[in-house]
């Protein structure tokens, strides 16, 4: 299975082969915070034994030399070489100061990496990438369920791989636009609408709140 990336930091893509569609490709920012994945809340394939995971959330210009090189060693391996696909993946948004980079490291390398910009209204995700010998494992699931955690009462938009859509109308995207071919691959804008609560502490509901 593939996820989806783009220039327009759409959703990521890689090979995988995951009973659910678990395994897509993101980044996002670090910061000194870690969060151990709850597996009450990733559906996970029966029998499988599921073990802690550290999801790490920073900043680029908070991450050392090393991470970061491996963060985007990983980006360049599945989207450039993996996927045959050349392509200025260095765009210049791991710089902004609203960007924040997920990712989970195994025996001191990054295996998984998701990318979370900051604009404004909505935050977009994109940039979710597991690497080969780490798939099958929901990482890229516990990736997304931390990086929706950022979006507070936002919206949250991605471009997906069409053949995905399905894996993130999951986390409650829908799909918001019509289908377009980027690096010869089919891919639909999505949002996630913001969940609000109503002035007196009623129940939560569901609106938008910006459109892309």
């Amino acid at each position: 299975m593939v996820a989806s990336r783009g220039a327009t930091d759409s959703a990521a893509a890689s090979p995988l082969a995951d009973d659910d569609e678990d395994e897509l490709h993101a980044t996002v920012v670090v910061t000194t915070s870690t969060v151990t994945a709850n597996s009450r809340n990733t559906r996970m394939p029966r029998n499988r034994i599921v073990s802690p995971v550290d999801i790490r959330d920073a900043a680029a210009a908070d991450l050392d030399a090393t991470t970061l090189y491996k963060i985007l060693k990983l980006r360049v391996d599945v989207f450039v070489v993996e996927q045959s696909c050349a392509y200025p993946e260095l765009d210049g948004r791991d710089l902004e100061p609203g960007t924040r980079q997920l990712w989970i490291e195994r025996s001191g390398d990054v295996v998984a990496t998701l990318r979370a910009l900051d604009e404004g209204a909505a935050l977009r995700i994109g940039r979710v990438a597991t690497a080969a010998n780490a798939r099958s494992a929901g990482l890229a699931r516990r990736l997304m369920q931390r990086a929706l955690t950022l979006a507070g009462d936002r919206d949250v938009v991605l471009d997906a791989q069409s053949y995905l859509a399905r894996w993130y109308e999951g986390f409650g995207f829908v799909q918001d636009g019509d289908e377009f071919v980027e690096d010869g691959i089919a891919h639909v804008p999505m949002r996630r609408r913001a969940t609000r609560r109503e002035a007196g502490g009623g129940a939560p509901t569901s609106r938008p709140l910006s459109r892309a």
